[in-house]
């Protein structure tokens, strides 16, 4: 029985298995009369659609440094009567008594009450952000290019350098590193530009951060702060600039010619139009002389008086050269002061950052390398490095560049007039001047050795250019 039953059991487990084998292998047709649908087939690609698609960007956008630049120039208020008159007398009187009494403070902040809006606005642009202007501004396909910027730069420049003051008056540290490290911004930005007028607009922003060395001994700035300060300098190579404007020039004169006369030698006037044996001769002979200034300029020879003499003696005719030979000689020599005062002043910010640390000035300038400068920069006059003279005693150093003359003065800095130049620029009207060395002074080492150098009421003497006994470094 119990066998029976076993078999019983298992005969019925086959059978079921056996009939869901078959349903699965023959499956019960639908009942549903619509036919079955059938699947698409699968779209063909393009090769475009088979590239990975980009996906969005959700970063907001930043507008490039230039725009916004152009936005707060935009932003200024119309110039002051006088106002660059104002901002030199506000100037001079920071720099007698490195301070502001409460009323030249007040006539500062007035002065730039104006121009909250645009100083805000450059306030917000990360200093040292490189800048470049749009082409239709610096396009030199023509030398007739309109420059309307470089108005707009310039007053900037003055705004910024006010501003710079005010945080010095009130010991600011961040306020006047942005305000100064945007000066060297907005000088950087004209360096691709060929044409005359943005070096002399380049010129005339670069004086303002000569007057560091009014601010540098006051102790504002941090080392970091400091730091910055230098690596932006570092990055105004100046040479280069005035080689490319002076080549550019060159080219536009010997293409336009008669018109490059007119409009650029003789805008005032309705000369005489040069026949054409005299266009070929001015070409030949603004060629030749052009040579051997580029030839001069090559070897960073910056003496041009010769061959300003020589220009000086052709025909009155010869009007390319007789007039361009002197601009340019003009222009690459102030160029390459300020270049002097610049690497001056990198080392200068240097002697801060070392003297911050160890409440002293070094002996020698070889002990900032390599922690406080790469390399000692060179005085572009006669391609050796600076030079620098240390005073224990007084605590006072100059750090110096021989000049024009290439003669060592052993850093004096003081004109005809015996009003100091401290490496800014050479008296006025020239041939009065004496030329004398490119200086930083930190101490300050002028007032302490050269008392006869510093303005005074007193009748103003020649002085010669006999060198200063040099104190002793230890």
């Amino acid at each position: 029985m119990p066998g029976r039953l076993f078999l019983t059991t298992l005969f019925f487990i086959c059978t079921s298995i056996a009939t869901l084998t078959a349903q699965s292998a023959n499956p019960t047709p639908s009942t549903d009369p619509s036919p079955s649908p059938v699947a698409d087939p699968a779209p063909q690609l393009t090769p475009e659609q088979t590239q990975p698609q980009p996906t969005e960007d959700l970063t907001p956008t930043i507008p490039p440094a230039i725009d916004l630049y152009l936005e707060a120039f935009d932003q200024l208020a119309l110039p002051m009567q006088n106002e660059p008159d104002q901002l030199l007398q506000i100037t001079d009187k920071f720099q007698i008594s490195n301070a502001f009494t409460e009323e030249e403070l007040l006539r500062a902040e007035l002065t730039l009450a104006s121009n909250q809006i645009a100083l805000t606005n450059l306030r917000n642009i990360s200093p040292g952000t490189p800048v470049h202007w749009p082409v239709d501004l610096t396009n030199t396909a023509t030398y007739s290019q309109d420059t309307p910027h470089l108005p707009k730069l310039s007053r900037a420049a003055r705004i910024i350098y006010l501003d710079a003051l005010i945080a010095a008056h009130l010991k600011d540290a961040d306020r006047l590193t942005t305000d100064l490290r945007h000066l060297i911004s907005i000088s950087n930005s004209l360096s691709n530009d060929q044409h005359l007028t943005a070096l002399e607009t380049r010129l005339s922003i670069l004086s303002f951060l000569q007057d560091l060395q009014v601010l540098l001994p006051l102790n504002i700035l941090q080392p970091d702060q400091l730091l910055d300060i230098q690596r932006d300098l570092k990055a105004l190579d100046l040479i280069p600039h005035i080689k490319s404007v002076i080549l550019y020039e060159r080219s536009q004169a010997l293409i336009y010619t008669q018109d490059y006369i007119n409009d650029v030698i003789l805008p005032s006037s309705t000369p005489k139009p040069l026949t054409d044996e005299q266009i070929q001769s001015n070409q030949q002979n603004f060629t030749k002389f052009m040579t051997e200034f580029l030839t001069q300029l090559e070897i960073y020879q910056f003496d041009f008086t010769t061959l300003a003499k020589q220009a000086d003696e052709l025909p009155e005719t010869e009007l390319l050269t007789k007039n361009l030979i002197p601009i340019f000689a003009s222009t690459t020599e102030r160029y390459t002061i300020a270049q002097a005062s610049i690497n001056t002043t990198i080392v200068a910010l240097a002697l801060q950052r070392y003297k911050l640390a160890y409440n002293e000035y070094p002996p020698t300038l070889d002990k900032l390398v390599p922690d406080y400068l790469i390399s000692i920069p060179i005085d572009p006059f006669d391609r050796s490095p600076l030079r620098y003279i240390y005073d224990d005693q007084t605590q006072t150093a100059v750090i110096y560049a021989t000049g024009p003359d290439t003669l060592d003065n052993n850093g004096r800095a003081f004109t005809s007039q015996a009003v100091p130049t401290f490496g800014q620029r050479p008296a006025s009207p020239s041939p009065t001047y004496i030329y004398t060395d490119i200086t930083f002074n930190l101490g300050p080492y002028q007032k302490a050795h050269f008392p006869e150098s510093i303005i005074t009421n007193e009748p103003a003497t020649t002085p010669t250019n006999e060198p200063a006994e040099q104190p002793t470094s230890p």
